[in-house]
């Protein structure tokens, strides 16, 4: 007789599947209704703001010091560019350089942006002197962006093939989403942080079906990334309240309230920091999950328990990695602050007391514990969900990071 034991009902097999799945369901029809609910109308401008026109190609021709308008006692930078588009295109004007850093000069062959100026033909100013039609707005960098962005695609698909191109997809479609969702909702006055959860969920569904298709491992990834969303959320609010944080942390924040719009400072400071930790949660609970599948597939033998406490080996050195790429990248994008306090003598825990450090800091350490919370969460839920199951209902069940 044999010792092995009875073959176990298809059905008990699947039933954890079945009930995450049911769990992701509820989770995008919840998803679509929010959105449809908070879906912003026609664009509006806030009372007082200031539209910005938009720019036009130019390109200089001769770059030359002259006697600076208005009668200024001194040399300035004169650019002649040729316009490339709009009312004035093909004709060339002497353009006033207002930058001081001779490094950011213009130089004959630039491409740069320019305005079309409001005021009257052949006006002139307190010195006589003509006013030309455009002025100077930034440099071009839309070619050499464009070009970059080109080579990344390139690269992503020689390297992943058809999944890095989806992937690519879920990129595209997750701006469009952006632009076409997220920000017109907000300005609108709806809740930054619901509009916030609302764009992490449906740019998660986006970007984890479209690279990863609809497997057991994606809707673990997707119930752990929701789950550790929620633990971010409920720590950067907590903590945010406490710290009397504003939100005032920026010039673009300020511009935003010298505007008058009916956006919470706050709560678009939250918002920030629930969408900039969607990917590093993306990357750990689909590598989380996808490790479990592969622990299961390897070995059939083992048990639910035995499979989440070799997958926490790998969460831990994939955590300990992750966390401090947050920490690098947050301290990074701080680094002109950091520098600011330390040229100005600042001592360490008055420059942590300021807003604009105290709010990196709160975003790193929310970040940071949903990261924790994302690992143990998706773990558990992936050795629940697939090790009863066959094997070759894991589909494609290697290692996915």
């Amino acid at each position: 007789m044999s010792d092995s034991p009875p073959p176990e009902d298809p059905a008990s097999a699947t039933r954890p599947l079945l009930v995450a799945r049911g769990l992701l369901v509820l989770l995008a029809l919840a998803t679509v209704v929010g959105m449809a609910w908070m879906w912003p109308g026609e664009r509006s401008v806030a009372p007082g703001a200031v539209e910005r026109p938009p720019t036009l190609p130019a390109a200089v021709t001769e770059v030359r010091e002259a006697p600076c308008p208005a009668g200024i006692d001194s040399t300035c930078i004169v650019l002649d560019a040729t316009v490339g588009a709009g009312t004035y295109e093909g004709e060339t004007f002497p353009i006033t350089y207002a930058g001081t850093d001779v490094s950011t000069i213009p130089r004959v062959g630039d491409r740069i942006r320019v305005y079309e100026s409001e005021v009257p033909p052949e006006a002139m100013d307190a010195a006589g002197e003509e006013i030309p039609p455009v002025f100077f707005a930034d440099f071009d960098r839309r070619i050499p962006l464009g070009a970059l962005f080109a080579f990344f695609a390139i690269v992503v698909v020689a390297v992943s093939r058809w999944q890095g191109l989806r992937s690519l997809v879920g990129l595209g479609l997750s701006f469009v989403f952006v632009v076409t969702f997220t920000i017109p909702a907000m300005l609108a006055g709806s809740s930054p942080i619901v509009i916030a959860l609302i764009t992490a969920v449906a740019v998660m569904f986006l970007t984890l079906t479209l690279t990863h298709g609809v497997g057991p491992t994606m809707t673990c990834a997707a119930l752990g990334s929701v789950g550790a969303l929620v633990v971010t959320v409920g720590v950067a609010v907590l903590v945010s309240e406490s710290a009397r944080l504003t939100g005032l942390v920026s010039d673009e924040a300020l511009y935003l309230q010298a505007q008058d719009t009916q956006i919470s400072l706050l709560g678009l400071l939250l918002a920030g920091i629930v969408i900039a930790a969607l990917g590093v949660l993306d990357d750990v609970t689909v590598s989380q999950a996808s490790t479990v599948a592969a622990l299961r597939a390897a070995s059939p033998e083992l048990d639910r328990v035995q499979v989440m406490r070799r997958a926490f080996v790998v969460g831990r050195d994939h955590i300990a990695a992750t966390v401090n790429t947050l920490v690098l990248a947050y301290a990074g994008s701080s680094l002109t602050v950091l520098l600011v306090f330390s040229v100005g003598g600042t001592s360490f825990l008055d420059a942590v007391n300021n807003e604009a450090v105290a709010a990196e800091i709160v975003a790193v350490l929310a970040g940071s514990l949903g990261l924790l919370a994302a690992m143990p969460l998706t773990t558990a839920l992936a050795a629940w969900v697939v090790h009863r199951l066959p094997v070759e209902a894991l589909g494609r069940h290697g290692h996915v990071h």
